[in-house]
């Protein structure tokens, strides 16, 4: 009789064949979905914006505006004290400085380290159903939930936090629900959420707040009593308000308010934003929203059985309480939310649903496994749901992640790619940019550096930013070229018409037919899985005017 197989150790701790078959496959076709194209696209305005930092890091150690000649002044300042970034948390930064310094502006180089993480954060999952022990069947489910899922396979691919948050957020709760009693576990936990907090303020006071929340309900007591005791408490708390606090002063988010909006009621903005975060979970396909609802129906019907299913719910819905809480969105001039600021919850959404099917009675283990497929592979059960409790926000019918292999094999074209092409290819280095609408300047000032691009302060900030030369402030100096994005052609045709009256000649000399808006963000909303045409000359396209 032949001997079974001995298990086999997979980087810290051991497998059995099918549970290696199972990561391996997952690993496999994740990091292929990632890698795939990775560098195809320019960098967008908040990637550009990322990596720009990471540029000033790797030059200075300190969270720089200036690279070179040219100065990352968003919204005149908004995010600087001086020539510093002092608004958003820094840890992306530092963590994308080194594949920047090092890459030669390449935008795979600047996605590069936020892939890794998220197959971190992959490796990191089965260790978690290694430590439960799972069987088998939830592991092929959590892998297919994890390939399906292309809103999490979008935003990993991106040059910003959102990878680092996803492990980050990941290895918190795996250090919270894994409490063993000693000091060290503990101050892993303490340190893993204080990383959080310094890589997103707003990720990290979603996932705040769900963790205390869950602990109050069930940590204290219960069959779910938790390992970390009251005991424990101060060194956590004292991490985050000594390591937290000294981020926080630095890089103060509240330092200058990010818009002019001035809300009639604070507590209905707040509502409706949380409101619009689930709903918003549901129509950019982060999970099944109405699992929020039927997971606990199922905790109940299953006499408390499956308490995970009421713990994920609840997890979710007050994670999107304290995402709207700290999200500086100005509700008033939006109609639907930042979703961004939830992607966090997209691995609980995935772990919901799977836990939500295991849990259904008298069903065998593989057909489980079927039934997952039509919810991870398609947007079925989110399109026929929303139709009863969203209200008109609806998605659309179809397998997205059909579409976006569709994508991978025929890829969009992109106008920040085509743009800065242009730039390198005609603009000698010192001349002049100034680039409409303001924050498509960021791409190209990562992928055409050698240009010097102008107007992104008010004349009223010249005094704090004395150190700039003229070009830097709007009208100050007049630009060696224009670069209009879409419909903002038509201003810039005004300006540069009413500059040529004056004596100050300019002419058109491209237009490059690509459509506007870019079409790569990773929201569902802004996002297009196929090219779409090119409309008129005076509403899309790239423009570009050179001063003769």
């Amino acid at each position: 009789m032949t001997a079974a197989p001995e298990p086999r150790r997979f980087w810290i701790f051991t497998l059995s064949r099918g549970e290696q078959v199972v990561t391996w496959a997952t690993l496999l076709c994740v990091g292929a979905l990632l890698f795939a194209r990775l560098g195809t696209y320019a960098l967008w305005d908040d990637e550009a914006n990322t990596s720009l930092f990471g540029l000033g890091v790797w030059n200075t150690g300190d969270t720089s505006a200036q690279i070179g000649d040219n100065v990352v002044g968003y919204r005149s300042g908004l995010e600087l004290k001086g020539l510093k970034n002092r608004l958003i948390a820094p840890l992306q930064y530092y963590v994308v400085a080194p594949f920047v310094g090092l890459g030669h502006r390449d935008p795979f180089f600047s996605r590069l380290p936020f892939v890794l993480l998220a197959l971190g954060a992959v490796k990191l999952a089965f260790y978690w159903l290694k430590k439960e022990k799972a069987a088998l069947h939830l592991w092929v489910m959590v892998g297919l939930g994890i390939i399906g899922n292309v809103s999490w396979l979008l935003y990993q691919r991106q040059g910003r936090y959102y990878g680092l948050s996803t492990f980050l957020t990941l290895l918190t709760l795996y250090l919270y629900l894994h409490q063993d009693g000693r000091w060290r576990k503990v101050a892993a936990l303490a340190v893993s959420a204080v990383a959080l907090l310094s890589t997103h303020y707003i990720a990290y006071a979603g996932l705040g707040l769900a963790l205390g929340i869950d602990y109050l309900a069930f940590g204290l007591f219960g069959p779910n009593k938790s390992a970390l005791r009251p005991k424990h408490l101060p060194l956590v708390v004292g991490v985050q308000a000594l390591i937290g606090g000294a981020v926080i002063w630095v890089w103060n988010p509240l330092q200058k308010p990010v818009t002019g909006y001035v809300p009639a009621s604070w507590v209905h903005d707040k509502v409706t934003l949380w409101w619009w975060n689930l709903r918003e979970l549901n129509v950019c396909e982060f999970g099944v929203g109405v699992l929020l609802v039927l997971g606990p129906v199922l905790f109940l019907a299953t006499r408390f059985k499956h308490w995970p299913l009421l713990r994920l719910s609840l997890g979710v819905i007050v994670y999107a309480l304290g995402a709207a809480g700290g999200s500086p969105q100005p509700v008033g001039w939006a109609q639907f939310a930042d979703i961004r600021y939830m992607q966090g919850s997209i691995a609980a959404m995935i772990l919901l649903a799977v836990l939500f099917l295991d849990a259904l009675p008298k069903l065998p283990a593989a057909l489980k496994v079927v039934l997952a497929l039509p919810l991870f592979f398609t947007s079925a059960v989110h399109h026929y749901s929303a139709k009863w409790f969203t209200n008109g926000m609806v998605p659309e019918l179809r397998s997205t992640f059909v579409a976006y292999l569709g994508e991978l094999r025929t890829p969009n074209v992109s106008p920040y790619r085509d743009a800065a092409d242009w730039l390198n290819q005609n603009a000698k280095a010192g001349e002049t940019a100034v680039v409409i609408p303001s924050f498509a300047v960021y791409p190209l000032m990562f992928h055409a550096g050698h240009v010097t691009y102008g107007w992104q302060f008010d004349p009223s900030a010249r005094a704090e930013y004395s150190m700039l030369p003229p070009i830097h402030f709007t009208g100050a100096e007049l630009p060696t070229y224009f670069v209009a994005f879409g419909g903002e052609v038509n201003p810039v045709r005004n300006t540069v018409n009413q500059l040529t009256a004056q004596g100050y000649a300019y002419e058109q000399v491209a237009w490059l037919p690509v459509h506007w808006p870019d079409l790569t963000r990773p929201e569902f909303f802004w996002r297009s899985f196929v090219p779409l045409p090119v409309g008129a000359p005076n509403d899309d396209g790239v423009t570009i005017f050179k001063r003769r």
